[in-house]
């Protein structure tokens, strides 16, 4: 159904009460309104010039600030109809048409039975028009009238009101009956605000159940009835918008303006990835009661941090993990001296990550590098040690990261005057192989690990000639080539990097 209501037209009321003199329509039986809040209202950029716009804001804003009233505008800016002059099309809009000598502007209604779906103001492009209130109409004034329209309330002259027939002068605030007749339509609904959230029992880590105590109000004009509390967790310590439901209560009903304590228990994920994390609650997640204001639905509580336990590796391997705000893994592995070891990394998931190393038990970084996506760095150990290699996230965010150790073979070679001991660093899974010429007679070759007998000795195999291996190595450390037999002899030495599958950190 398609209607106008004039600005200086008298609608009579369907609905008449002596307690009060605002009016609304009610020939479908229930008061005309809109059920979805909140409306919002368009201005056409062609007619409508941007000081009256802002007039027009400042009149939607009116409405929008009756306390005790759910009713919201939103100006929509600039209008998104094909035709703004096409009544009917779902969109609200404002414009400037040509309308008769004695009509300010007008009302176009177009509703569904009591429940309203489009209402687009035509003002006056005849008559002149002022942003200030002097030199012509007042756009503010009118369109304060008008937007009672959209709102759903018609004309009334039982006391003065913006929404009486026939305009005043310069009318920019609403008066008692006007405040009274958007309540009626609209009564203020829920408005459930956590105001603060502590643990009073347990303590925050992964895998560990805590006991939250939530300070939830009623700022609303209606009780709220029975809702739902959920914790969640969040990453990062400035965030406090839920990202994890980790329990739930349901809550008991809360009366207007009262204020509870609330307790809700909570199981922070097994999984949680080294980071920054922080507790919180929220009330009515799936926003059943519809809020009038759900910014602030949800509060943060405890921050606390997670770390995992430096992980001992070898060389060659790889390892897959997640990481969190602020997150950090550490791995350690031993380096034989000399030994030329490369590290990269690849952030995925959006982490960038910084990689660094260090000697073992503290001390200055001995090498990093910070990429936006991945990194590499590559160092020679002066001296055979433990060192650690740290991956850090540097984004606000939670993502995951593949970091990749890789040995460099080593390859030497010699000459012994008298049969002896030659040393070398070896890593698990790498693979050693030897050879050597006697200048004398035929002898042998061992390889001897860090500790324990010999791994292999091999006889000589062509006169003065002896190999050892190919074989694999078992454990990290210094081992050692050791040469039997007579007289100077050369040798020549060959160790392989280790390969080695991924671990996956969860």
């Amino acid at each position: 159904m398609k209607r106008a209501v004039a600005a200086v037209a008298l609608l009579v009321a369907v609905m008449a009460d002596p307690a009060r003199s605002f009016t609304v329509d009610t020939t479908f039986g229930p008061p005309q309104k809109w059920r979805d809040l909140p409306v919002v209202l368009h201005v056409d950029p062609v007619t409508v010039p941007p000081p009256f716009s802002a007039a027009m804001g400042r009149a939607m804003a009116t409405w929008s600030g009756v306390a005790g009233s759910s009713f919201r505008f939103v100006h929509g800016g600039d209008s998104v109809s094909g035709n703004v002059a096409h009544h009917g099309n779902d969109f609200n809009d404002s414009y400037f048409e040509s309308l008769p000598p004695f009509v300010g502007a007008v009302t176009y209604a177009f509703e569904s039975g009591s429940r309203l779906r489009d209402r687009d103001v035509g003002f006056n492009s005849n008559f002149s028009w002022s942003a200030t209130g002097v030199g012509g109409l007042d756009v503010e004034t009118i369109a304060l009238h008008e937007y009672g329209h959209v709102l759903g309330l018609l004309h009334e002259d039982g006391v003065p009101a913006v929404m009486n027939s026939v305009a005043a002068g310069v009318r920019r605030r609403l008066q008692g009956d006007d405040e009274e007749g958007v309540r009626f339509l609209y009564p203020g609904g829920v408005d459930l605000q956590v105001l603060s959230v502590q643990v009073i029992s347990g303590t925050p880590a992964p895998g560990n159940s805590v006991l939250l105590r939530a300070q939830v109000r009623n700022g609303g004009q209606v009780e709220s009835g029975i809702y739902r509390l959920d914790a969640t967790i969040a990453p990062g310590l400035t965030r406090t918008e839920p990202w994890t439901g980790i329990g739930f209560t349901q809550a008991p009903s809360l009366p207007a303006g009262a204020t509870a304590n609330v307790e809700v228990a909570a199981s922070v994920p097994a999984d949680l990835p080294p980071g920054r994390w922080t507790l919180g609650v929220e009330a009515d997640p799936g926003d059943v009661l519809k809020d009038l204001a759900l910014g602030d639905n949800a509060a943060p509580g405890p921050e606390f941090e997670t770390a995992r336990p430096t992980l001992p590796l070898a060389a060659g391997d790889r390892v897959e993990g997640r990481l969190g705000v602020g997150g950090s893994d550490r791995v350690a592995l031993w380096l034989g001296e000399g030994t030329r070891v490369t590290v990269r990394v690849r952030g995925q998931e959006g982490l960038r990550p910084r990689l660094s190393l260090f000697p073992a038990g503290g001390g200055g970084v001995l090498s990093t590098v910070e990429g936006r996506g991945s990194g590499r760095l590559s160092w020679t150990a002066p001296s055979e040690g433990v060192r650690e290699v740290e991956v850090e996230n540097l984004v606000p965010a939670v993502g995951a990261y593949r970091l990749d150790i890789g040995i460099a073979s080593h390859r030497d070679r010699g000459t012994l005057e008298e049969p002896g001991t030659v040393s070398f660093p070896a890593y698990p899974g790498g693979r050693v192989r030897a050879r050597a010429v006697f200048a004398a007679a035929a002898g042998s070759l061992s390889a001897l690990p860090p500790a324990g007998p010999a791994l292999e000795t091999s006889p000589a195999a062509r006169g003065r000639r002896a190999r050892l291996g190919p074989f694999a190595l078992l454990e990290a450390g210094v081992h050692s080539l050791l040469l039997e037999g007579e007289g100077p002899v050369r040798w020549n030495l060959r160790v392989s990097a280790p390969r080695r599958g991924a671990i996956h950190l969860r």
